[in-house]
């Protein structure tokens, strides 16, 4: 993506608030869809290998294009991170969602083909394997937005901005235990000791610890959010055990 990509300039203009989209106007245009892949789509390195392969020619293959990709995707994210901070923008504030550049980049690339599921983590752990055999049971809850703080946000509001997705996300989660009449959950724990039996996750980071936290760690209910939003109703993939 360059300046005269017309994405990369409506994302310059000051009355645009896409500022992912304005930092990825800075890259290369290679570099910039490198980084959305991966950054955005979580995209393995691999997939990105197979990509550059089917245009590299014959004599270069014997280079290492996986360092060379990992090289590009470590420089564009300071390039990208320099550019957020003199915006006074962090990453938990962005919601790429938003950003018609980086959804320009992954309908060009036909993200979708690229991975077995995207954004519900299913290239982590084969979530349908394990409900198709009864070891689990799924639900998409479409949950409203709280626009309002709760006592119980005292959980995670340290960890997060006030307008970070995250929080947005959490929040609206929060309100559906609570209007459940679940008062003792965790939020977004990386350590499964750390874990209440009713936990939210975001992101599907650790959407691999799911079958450790209902047989080791006597858990109940596992709430992801695989794509935190920064305003509207939030998508949630609610995760049981069979009664």
């Amino acid at each position: 993506m360059t300046h005269n990509d017309p994405t990369a300039r409506r994302a310059l203009r000051s009355s645009d608030s896409d500022v992912l989209g304005a930092a990825l106007a800075r890259l290369r245009e290679k570099d910039a869809m490198f980084f959305v892949l991966h950054y955005c789509f979580e995209v393995p390195l691999a997939a990105l290998l197979r990509i550059v392969m089917t245009t590299v020619a014959g004599e270069f293959r014997g280079y290492d294009w996986a360092a060379h990709i990992r090289d590009k995707l470590d420089s564009s994210h300071l390039e990208i991170t320099r550019l957020l901070q003199a915006e006074n923008v962090t990453w938990d504030d962005l919601d790429w969602h938003t950003s018609p550049a980086v959804r320009s980049i992954g309908e060009r690339c036909g993200v979708n083909t690229l991975l077995p599921c995207l954004g519900c983590g299913q290239q982590k752990i084969p979530l349908i394997g394990l409900a198709d055999s009864g070891t689990i049971r799924m639900e998409r809850l479409l949950l409203p937005p709280s626009d309002h703080s709760d006592p119980l946000d005292e959980v995670f509001k340290w960890r997060w901005s006030r307008t970070s997705p995250m929080t947005w996300s959490a929040r609206a989660v929060v309100a559906h235990l609570s209007q459940r009449g679940v008062r003792d959950f965790s939020v977004h724990e990386s350590c499964l000791d750390q874990a209440k039996p009713h936990h939210i996750s975001l992101t599907a980071r650790y959407l691999d610890q799911l079958p450790r936290f209902f047989q080791r760690y006597d858990g109940v209910e596992w709430l992801e959010i695989p794509r935190p939003r920064a305003a509207g109703p939030v998508t949630v993939l609610r995760v049981t055990t069979p009664a």
